[in-house]
């Protein structure tokens, strides 16, 4: 995100403050939710994209709930250089597997 054109440096500043009181707020009500019982399916296509070094969201976590979701197509993409943003912090790789797999996949 410090990066991203599309941000000023005043609300970059604000970031990390807004997400640790979001995190707080929210993380009792996410620890709840079970998805391995409450999505067990769905009938869209999935793509995991996670970062080899992320911490905020283990991917141990992530693997046993892709591992049970029944989905007409699921595909788990490693981001090596990121850890929770891929998105900021491999853009262009992120931006690739949008543009070039994820929505032709996934047009109808």
């Amino acid at each position: 995100m410090t990066s991203s054109v599309e941000y000023a440096w005043p609300e970059k500043l604000r970031y990390t403050s807004a997400a640790k009181k979001s995190f707080n707020l929210l993380l009792p009500q996410l620890a709840a939710v079970d998805l391995d019982r409450t999505v067990p399916k769905v009938e869209v296509p999935v793509y995991f994209a996670v970062g080899r070094y992320d911490h905020m969201a283990p991917s141990e976590v992530s693997q046993a709930y892709f591992s049970t979701l029944v989905a007409p197509k699921k595909e788990w993409i490693w981001f090596e250089d990121s850890a929770h943003f891929p998105q900021w912090e491999e853009m262009e790789k992120f931006h690739d597997l949008l543009a070039n797999k994820v929505v032709p996949e996934t047009q109808s």
